[in-house]
């Protein structure tokens, strides 16, 4: 994503002809990243995401470079979400109960390149900060973390995702099982978060730090991207 050392190069952002033949024939396009082979895991959610404009590449000595198996900070996944709410007009919304303040974060650092983009999607209800009042962008996501933002972006312009985490929520009683267990549970059941992907999170626990690969995964299958 951009901002930050490393020249930020955008992939050029395909017709939707060009999208489809991502989508349905990934492993026949040629990859524009030096890193994301034919065996890539999540192959076809990178491109597919990059050619949708919502992830980018950063250059390298070997060429553009994607970083699958990089981890991604707070900051970094904001501004996706953030490029993913342009998409949808149910999130491009500013929340009526979020006023600017609870959006100017103290622990932002001057003139950085992800101030704007976290501060609209902190407006938007995509993210929020953390009890202490800061945000921490430059501190990395984890699964459970991602898995939530997404699917309460989802529940607000996807019907189906919205009856399946209520439906998820009332069968919990409080204070039992994990936070994220009604969120991870809606993304499992619909196919937003995939087997191959779920493989990654138990392997690392969903406290472990998302990669900007399974990121991609994730946010690929999200409805109406498909």
């Amino acid at each position: 994503v951009g901002g930050g050392g490393g020249g930020f190069v955008p992939v050029r952002t395909m017709n939707q002809e060009e999208v489809d033949g991502e989508i349905h024939g990934a492993s026949e396009i040629p990859s524009p990243f030096a890193d994301v082979k034919d065996e890539t895991l999540y192959r076809e959610s990178i491109l597919k995401l990059a050619s949708l404009g919502l992830m980018n590449g950063t250059d390298s000595p070997v060429g553009l470079v994607f970083n699958p198996v990089s981890d991604i900070d707070r900051a970094q996944f904001a501004t996706i979400m953030n490029r993913l709410s342009n998409r949808f007009q149910e999130l491009t919304e500013i929340q009526s109960d979020i006023v600017a303040e609870d959006c100017d974060f103290p622990d932002f650092e001057p003139e950085k390149w992800y101030i704007e983009p976290v501060t609209e999607s902190c407006m938007r209800a995509l993210v929020q900060g953390f009890p202490d009042g800061t945000f921490r962008p430059i501190e990395f996501i984890n699964y459970a973390e991602a898995i939530a933002v997404g699917i309460r972006a989802a529940a607000r312009y996807s019907e189906e995702v919205a009856v399946e985490l209520d439906r998820q929520k009332s069968i919990r009683t409080a204070g039992e099982g994990q936070w994220y267990d009604a969120y991870v549970d809606t993304a499992l059941n619909l196919g937003i978060v995939t087997e191959e992907a779920w493989e990654e999170v138990t392997e690392r626990n969903p406290w472990g730090n998302a990669t900007r690969g399974w990121i991609a995964d994730l946010i690929a299958h999200m409805p109406e991207l498909e």
